[in-house]
Formats: structure tokens, C-alpha cells, sequence
């Protein structure tokens, strides 16, 4: 979607900064993906989000908690 259609765009974020930047204002690449794609894609974990966003990989592990 576009900016113009705020479907699937963000008004501000948080990065690791701290900072409260629009994606405008935020220097690098950003991903974004909102609760609206994940119900769309059907997904229902973070997991599932980072799978979809470009250059990221998830490694499932266990833990003994």
C-alpha cells in the first residue's frame, strides 16, 4: 500500500535510538510490518512478521523454562 492509504504504513516508531521518528526521518532501510498485514497474511506469531520481512531469518530454538 501507499503512504497516502495509511494501510499498511506507520505514523511514527520507535528505533533503537529511542528516538520517535516518522519512517521518513529514520536514515537506513526500514521494514515495517503492521497488525494489519499480519491478520492478511494470517500471521500469528513474531516470529511469522520477521519470516516476512526482507533480510531477516528466524532459527527456532528451545530453552528449558
Amino acid at each position: 500500500m501507499t503512504e497516502t492509504s495509511q494501510s499498511y504504513t506507520t505514523k511514527a516508531m520507535s528505533t533503537a535510538t529511542g528516538l520517535s521518528l516518522s519512517i521518513r526521518e529514520t536514515p537506513k532501510s526500514v521494514s515495517v510490518v503492521t497488525r494489519q498485514t499480519m491478520e492478511d497474511r494470517g500471521m500469528q506469531t513474531t516470529a511469522g512478521a520477521l519470516k516476512s520481512a526482507p533480510g531477516t531469518s528466524v532459527t527456532p530454538t528451545t530453552t528449558n523454562r
